[in-house]
């Protein structure tokens, strides 16, 4: 059976068959610190899971200027198993400017096509506060892909930005136009005040209280 997606920003995408069970979600979604995690094995191929992304603070005094791809993804793993999740990205900066991209994307499941895909590893959480103005650079946290088989879609993970002055955070879920049905982001009963929120690419999310926008 194939092995279950890692968990971070959402929850990991179930792998086809019987397998390792997804991972659940984790960590502060407006403090994060927290890695990616690995992606469920394989029993039937024995092999292991994709691992997960890594973790990047920075404290920027003036402008942070992105052209290139700055990362923290998860990976794919072997034969049948679970991808990894994504990472922690979180940059404090005056201002943001460029036009990379800024990404904590979860690893794919891996699919060999004998039935037991693995599940999708879900997007991370990128964090970006102190700064005035827009944010430039395309912000991504998507769910890992899977196969054509029966496997989820690992869940999409977290975008907070709190800019200077604004009376209350903005939170982004984009799972990045995946299919529907993919791995649950939640929000926290302790999140119950936020300036936006934006559900895109098919993300599936949830609320564990009361929440005014």
């Amino acid at each position: 059976a194939g092995g279950g997606g890692g968990g971070h920003g959402g929850a990991g995408g179930k792998g086809q068959g019987n397998g390792a069970a997804p991972g659940s979600a984790y960590d502060l979604i407006a403090a994060p610190t927290e890695a990616g995690s690995g992606g469920g094995g394989s029993t039937t191929d024995l092999t292991t899971g994709g691992a997960g992304g890594g973790r990047l603070r920075l404290l920027i005094s003036g402008t942070l200027t992105v052209n290139g791809v700055m990362r923290a993804d998860g990976v794919i793993g072997g034969n049948n198993t679970g991808g990894g999740s994504g990472g922690t990205i979180w940059i404090t900066a005056s201002t943001m400017a460029g036009t990379g991209t800024i990404q904590s994307n979860g690893g794919a499941g891996n699919s060999t096509g004998v039935s037991r895909d693995g599940g999708g590893g879900a997007g991370g959480r990128i964090l970006l506060d102190g700064y005035t103005g827009s944010v430039t650079p395309p912000l991504r946290a998507y769910g890992g892909a899977v196969g054509a088989g029966t496997a989820q879609r690992g869940g999409a993970g977290t975008i907070w930005l709190s800019a200077v002055g604004a009376p209350a955070p903005d939170l982004i879920v984009d799972n990045g136009a995946g299919a529907a049905g993919a791995g649950l982001t939640t929000l926290p009963s302790s999140i119950a005040t936020l300036n936006s929120l934006s559900l895109q690419g098919g993300a599936t999310f949830k609320t564990t209280g009361a929440l005014t926008v």
